[in-house]
């Protein structure tokens, strides 16, 4: 760069503005009519070099390019995964791929044929692989050897109860060692109503017989370390499988756990959370390491509404990791989730990253096991949080304790380097003097764009195109990004023409940005490492690795630019004669930001006389800047779009599920495009003509897509919810389908559009939810047929009371007790919603007078309500009563119950003991017993097989109504399950 500045005489103060950084060439004085003029070699060097506008434009289009590239290749399936070459890996992927066909082949949710017919499937395979080794043994939880009641996990609700008879598949390889803990691995093969449940989670089960085949190999050891397979059953309505294993006799012998598991459709499989520094620090020694604790950031701090077993085993003190599909979530949970949409690399992707982290676990000693020395204790910093993350197959961990540390260390030695290089450049070589105004601009410049993006967000895309991140997160964020940029320049190389008179201070700008930046980023520093030594659950701040490293990019930028100024002497003014016809440095009175295509510099004008002008020159070839630049902008742009695109991709979707999680969305996306303008803030000054066309052009192109890009469509659908609903208490022979989703989505429309309503003129009716939810329903003609030989809706749900309060002996001197059997044929899944009989509403935490019920146990034949323990004796929790009843006792209450059986015949028979209410007189003196001394039960039940063998054993579609929305649907639509099923069918009664 050549920056003149001009003086009245040598010995005047220099005044003038610089942009590009300090001086490395000086002018020398001359008294002839010429000057020496510089060689090819360095004109090319200040072409190709110097901080001109051309050369900065070529590499901010490079550093976009390569950013957009190298992110795309690194979360990229293809590019990324392998498929195997050896003979003996492949015939274990092509044996798993065929699995997980037929895992997929139909629905299989707990509470259909379908499931029985996979967990038959499974058996089989795996009794194949249990008799090629003698150390290998197989367990069934079936015929009720592992019946359980619990309170609820998933929906964090302690007042809640579950009965769940289980069916797991278990599978140990016994280790060498059987003194060590042994390594659990878990995956879940029931699928939910409403999906093939092939990613969630027919990859899981798959990969695990894949990794079962691997050690049941003949050329393959025994393990030093006992490794147990958990095929668990109904994890997708209250993780019943993974809690059933807990109370299993092998559980006591786990130490370690491994989780499989889908929350999308495909793609890669992602480490999303482990429980500690000890066990994520092997996950190292997978091929193919796909890692972010950003999304464990995420779950522990509930945005992510969902949950995986991971939770159960590591509230029951077991360690391990969370491995799992993470994307699309709009074909998450729909007939999408099918084996067209997926590639058998995804399989191989997670089957292979699970052999190897199995081989990590089970053949060494890990953590407190390792002898060192005469100490056989575990290093302390293995058990804290682990922060992670994976670049192209490279995987990083540090324990959070660690991190803390460095993060002090940067935020104390950054500040005691580079400062004393400023004082340098300030008071000693007193190169720099920067007003106020220079100061303040760019902070005014970033809060300015962060207001007008905020604006255009809420009220041009939210206002006309709401949902447009659900199928254009990348081009929204490109909208907002180059709207935040041309934001900046107009704003900046503006105030610099309005204010042109403060050029005249000396200092370099560019330099000036990047020190500020900097401190920017020491202060979020400062903030994420005070978090982070108190991270917790609710507030978590483990997936903040980024930070540090923006901070050391920054300021080792800022580091570069401020040695340079001070290593260069005190500015000095030099003359020089030169021809009126000889080309100017300068020739014109230019901002930042003016045309420079020449390679001359922002500067005053130049007076010339008439045939020879004597001038003060002084003149800056500096190429620091490219040095800045290479530092900060490609690095600092990678490392945060690679992170943005990593959080778009897991959050985008969610725009669907609430109010809530479409602010999270637009406040990320917001946030998001003005981090990325950060690496360019200081070098926008110099942006020339065609980048700025270049920058307005992408904007137009996302404005226009805001008012004609379709939020949804076939690839990016809109996921409704469907139940239908027979309310036995409003009329036996009428149903309703109930479509829910978001507010401001044609859900009405659809509805309007299908044949039955049509037909038979019938109007949807819709209300508000809250959280911009909205539940649309309309009445079906088209009656379900979920069971043979039944003719009236009535016949789906008879409920039998065999005892109830107001025949107890005993009132009020003891609990009440009411005794009820469910009949419900063709389902498995029923629940009982305890109900205030005077609001009819349920109870909720701590206000349920029922603290203990009874699941009787069928296969004894029982007929007395009364357990042979008293209720005193009764332990709290769950028990099991001499009788083989299964109790579960809560002082606190209970507000719900929710029954899940394996057999298709059998009834449910529960009892329920509560504490008798009392009535306070006016004179509060006495107390008055409440005669209505009774609950209201509210039982629904479910039915999620879309058919049944019929009579003539020809399969008959059970469902007509779903079977409708799924063919008269527009294909931008996708339907996914409201509740346990697809059609629930409920009555209340008292006891």
């Amino acid at each position: 760069m050549d920056n003149t500045q001009v003086a009245d005489s040598p010995d005047q103060p220099t005044s003038g503005a610089s942009s590009g950084g300090p001086p490395s060439v000086k002018g020398r004085n001359s008294g002839s009519n010429g000057s020496s003029k510089p060689g090819f070699f360095i004109k090319t060097i200040r072409a190709l070099f110097g901080y001109r506008k051309t050369s900065l434009t070529a590499l901010v289009l490079i550093t976009a390019i390569l950013t957009y590239v190298v992110v795309t290749i690194e979360q990229s399936l293809t590019y990324s995964v392998t498929l195997p070459g050896s003979k003996f890996e492949k015939s274990i992927l092509e044996s798993s791929w065929l699995d997980l066909q037929e895992i997929g082949r139909e629905q299989h949710p707990y509470d259909s044929r379908g499931n029985d017919r996979v967990h038959d499937y499974l058996e089989t395979r795996i009794n194949e692989f249990v008799k090629k080794k003698p150390y290998i043994t197989f367990d069934n939880d079936l015929n009720n050897t592992n019946n359980i009641m619990y309170r609820g996990v998933a929906a964090r609700n302690f007042n809640d109860v579950t009965y769940y008879e289980s069916n797991n598949l278990l599978v140990k390889v016994d280790g060498k060692n059987k003194d060590l803990p042994a390594l659990l691995l878990s995956a879940h093969f029931d699928s939910v109503p409403t999906g093939f449940g092939v990613t969630d989670d027919g990859m899981g089960i798959a990969s695990l017989l894949g990794i079962l085949n691997y050690f049941s190999s003949d050329d393959i050891e025994q393990p030093l370390r006992t490794i147990i397979f958990n095929f668990n059953n109904n994890e997708e309505f209250g993780l019943c499988g993974a809690q059933a294993f807990i109370t299993h006799p092998w559980f006591n012998e786990v130490g370690y756990f491994l989780n499989l598991e889908g929350a999308g459709c495909g793609g890669k499989a992602v480490l999303f959370r482990g429980t500690d520094y000890g066990v994520v620090k092997h996950f190292n020694e997978v091929r193919y390491p796909f890692a972010s604790s950003l999304f464990q950031q995420a779950f522990n701090n509930l945005l992510v509404h969902s949950d995986t077993d991971y939770t159960v085993y590591k509230r029951n003190g077991l360690r391990g990791l969370d491995l799992a599909f993470f994307a699309p979530r709009d074909i998450y949970h729909t007939p999408g989730d099918n084996i067209k949409n997926i590639k058998i690399e995804s399989l191989w992707h997670m089957l292979s990253n699970g052999i190897d982290y199995s081989l990590a676990l089970s053949s060494k000693l890990i953590g407190y096991e390792t002898e060192l020395s005469e100490s056989t204790s575990e290093n302390p910093v293995d058990n804290d949080v682990a922060v992670f993350a994976s670049f192209f197959n490279y995987f990083f961990s540090i324990p959070i304790s660690r991190l803390v540390l460095f993060n002090l260390a940067f935020i104390l030695l950054i500040p005691v380097i580079n400062i004393p290089f400023l004082i340098i450049v300030f008071k000693y070589k007193k190169n720099w003097r920067i007003g106020f105004y220079n100061f303040i601009k760019i902070p005014l410049s970033l809060v300015l764009s962060s207001v007008v993006v905020s604006f255009f967000s809420n009220y041009v895309v939210i206002t006309i195109n709401e949902f447009l991140p659900s199928s254009g997160s990348d081009l929204t964020l490109m909208t907002f990004f180059t709207l935040a940029l041309l934001s900046n320049y107009v704003f900046l190389n503006g105030m610099n023409l309005i204010f042109k008179k403060h050029k005249s201070i000396n200092h370099d700008e560019k330099l000036v940005s990047i020190i500020q930046i900097s401190a920017f980023y020491w202060i979020l520093l400062l903030y994420s490492t005070f978090k982070l030594s108190y991270n917790r659950v609710g507030d978590d701040h483990s997936g903040e690795l980024f930070v540090p490293i923006l901070v050391l990019i920054q300021s080792s930028g800022a580091f570069l630019g401020l040695l340079g100024w001070s290593l260069q002497s005190r500015s000095q003014t030099v003359s020089s004669i030169a021809e009126e016809n000889e080309p100017l440095i300068s020739s014109n009175d230019s901002g930042y930001g003016a045309s420079d295509e020449t390679g001359a510099s922002e500067g005053n004008v130049i007076q010339t006389h008439e045939a020879f002008t004597k001038r003060s020159v002084k003149k800056h070839y500096s190429y620091d800047w490219f040095a800045e630049y290479l530092v900060i902008t490609p690095l600092s742009s990678l490392l945060l779009y690679y992170t943005i695109n990593l959080v778009l991709s897991g959050l985008t979707k969610s725009i669907q599920e609430s109010l809530q999680s479409e602010n999270l969305i637009y406040s990320v996306l917001e946030y998001s495009s003005i981090f990325l303008t950060l690496p360019l803030i200081p070098f926008t000054f110099k942006f020339n003509r065609i980048l700025v066309g270049l920058i307005a052009i992408f904007f137009l192109v996302g404005l226009i897509n805001i008012f004609t890009k379709d939020p949804f469509n076939a690839a990016n659908p809109l996921k409704l919810r469907v139940l239908e609903q027979i309310n036995l208490d409003v009329s036996k022979n009428e149903s309703s389908v109930f479509v829910y989703g978001r507010m401001n989505t044609p859900i009405k429309s659809v509805i309007n559009d299908l044949p039955s309503v049509k037909k038979n003129h019938i109007e949807p009716q819709c209300s508000l939810l809250q959280d911009g939810m909205v539940e649309c329903s309309y009445k079906s003609i088209l009656a379900p047929q979920l069971a043979p030989s039944v003719s009236s809706f009535d016949d789906y749900l008879k409920v039998e009371v065999i005892r109830n309060s107001s025949s107890s002996s005993s009132y009020p001197f003891t609990l009440l007790s009411g005794e009820i059997k469910i009949h419900s044929p063709n389902s498995r899944m029923c629940s009982i919603d305890l109900l205030n009989p005077k609001t009819s509403e349920k109870y909720l935490a701590q206000e349920s007078p029922v603290k203990l019920v009874t699941v009787y146990n069928e296969l004894q034949k029982n007929t007395s309500y009364i357990s042979s323990q008293t209720s005193s004796a009764i332990p709290d929790g769950f028990s099991r009563d001499g009788d083989g009843n299964y109790i579960y006792k809560d002082l606190g209450g209970v507000s719900q119950l929710t029954l899940n059986k394996l057999n298709w015949e059998s009834s449910f028979h529960v009892s329920f003991e509560w504490v008798p209410s009392l009535l306070v007189s006016k004179d509060h003196q006495t107390d008055i017993l409440d005669e209505s001394n009774e609950i209201k039960l509210n039982i629904k039940c479910f039915w999620a097989d879309l058919g049944y063998p019929s009579e003539s054993t020809n399969y008959q579609n059970s469902i007509p109504s779903y079977d409708e929305l799924l063919r008269y649907s527009p294909k931008y639509i996708s339907w996914a399950n409201r509740d346990r099923g697809l059609v629930s069918v409920s009555k209340s009664i008292s006891i």
